[in-house]
């Protein structure tokens, strides 16, 4: 009896000294639910030291030995953060590997934000993304920029513009949503809000007859680029990896066909949200946008004596894109065409008709977002609305 007294207390003793103990180890509970928003790094996923990395080009990526202790194997991924030498960081995947006595090279391409994390939540908004250093006359302070037609700008052919298109950015927003177990992403979004408020824009033609000009390019604006934080739990604690996307707009001008001389003045207005979501493994178009023009009335000694006159003018088409780190063939790209239509006819009242039409297309090249190749193509519906009518 007494041995078996002895045992319990042991047993007691033992179980008492296993939950006190700080060390052991309590098996995971499937009570608890899997948290939405952290963000875990996929098994074959490493994140490079700085310090390590020799050189990087298009396809590869060059490491000390003496400065890494990481031995990543093909079909591993690869993740760094920005840095001077490489300003737009990298997240490759290794097809080869290559080593000496001191270096490491890996042969890559690029990976994606499905393969290199099992578990990520992004949701930022960025606002007023243009810097200072723009300058007036190029353009403004702030989140406008603006391009300014002065002394009767030539665009060859007789054709001349005067005024200034202003264009804002005020929010992008990006969102992305992977869930641990899942194969993809549950939610992807890319969405920025455009506006030409302020602008102010005139067409003249000096020749009588009937002239066709084609499609210019204005100007190309290099935005400032977006650094999407990603804050990363590592075994000696978060580390923010800042994601870089580019941001570029190009402005185009024409093509215009047009019947005589002639001369018009409006204010554009328009605004729209670009946008595309990846929601049940479905890619959709966000894209909304209205008209809010203006035209100031025509005046008769502004055309031709004989009174009839058709043109029509794709008179600014801003195109914009956002692309991870830089890799065109990655991109998301929304152009928004603005198209004006006059028609002069005698005999008739009203006799003229100033109409301005306003469309969005583009699209999203997946393989980033989702890990599958492919382009999600965008075409809005043309909108059209009559800003001048009379005689």
């Amino acid at each position: 009896m007494k041995k078996i007294v002895l045992l319990m207390m042991v047993i007691i003793l033992m179980l008492s000294c296993q939950k006190s103990n700080p060390g052991a180890t309590t098996p995971p509970s499937n009570n608890n639910p899997i948290s939405t928003t952290g963000n875990v790094l996929s098994k074959n996923t490493s994140i490079v030291d700085t310090l390590a990395i020799s050189s990087v080009t298009e396809n590869s990526i060059t490491v000390l030995k003496n400065k890494t202790s990481l031995r990543p194997k093909t079909g591993d991924i690869l993740l760094a953060a920005p840095s001077l030498s490489y300003p737009y960081g990298f997240l490759r995947k290794v097809l080869s590997i290559t080593e000496n006595s001191s270096q490491i090279t890996y042969i890559t391409e690029q990976s994606n934000l499905n393969d290199a994390f099992s578990q990520l939540y992004i949701n930022t908004i960025f606002t007023d993304t243009f810097s200072s250093s723009y300058l007036a006359g190029r353009a403004q302070a702030g989140p406008k920029l603006s391009i300014k037609f002065q002394d009767n700008t030539a665009l060859g052919n007789g054709i001349k513009l005067n005024g200034e298109l202003v264009f804002n950015f005020p929010t992008v927003t990006m969102e992305y949503i992977k869930k641990v177990g899942s194969l993809s992403p549950e939610k992807v979004l890319i969405q920025a809000d455009f506006t030409i408020e302020g602008s102010t824009f005139e067409i003249t033609n000096d020749e009588n007859s009937a002239i066709q000009v084609g499609e210019k390019i204005i100007t190309d604006f290099e935005l400032p680029i977006l650094r999407v934080p990603v804050p990363v739990p590592t075994p000696v604690g978060v580390i923010i990896i800042p994601i870089p996307f580019s941001q570029n707009l190009v402005v185009k001008t024409l093509p215009l066909s047009i019947s005589g001389k002639a001369k018009w003045k409006i204010l554009p207005g328009i605004t729209a949200s670009l946008g595309a979501k990846y929601e049940n493994s479905t890619w959709s178009n966000l894209s909304t946008y209205k008209i809010e023009a203006k035209g100031l009335p025509l005046t008769r000694s502004d055309f031709f004596q004989g009174f009839s006159l058709s043109a029509n003018v794709k008179f600014i088409t801003p195109e914009y894109d956002i692309t991870p780190y830089k890799i065109d063939a990655l991109k998301a790209f929304f152009s928004i065409p603005n198209t004006l239509d006059l028609s002069i006819k005698p005999f008739t009242s009203p006799n003229y008709s100033l109409k301005y039409s306003l469309d969005v297309k583009g699209g999203v090249k997946q393989e980033f977002y989702t890990g599958a190749k492919g382009e999600f193509s965008i075409s809005g519906n043309v909108i059209t609305e009559k800003i001048l009518e009379g005689n």
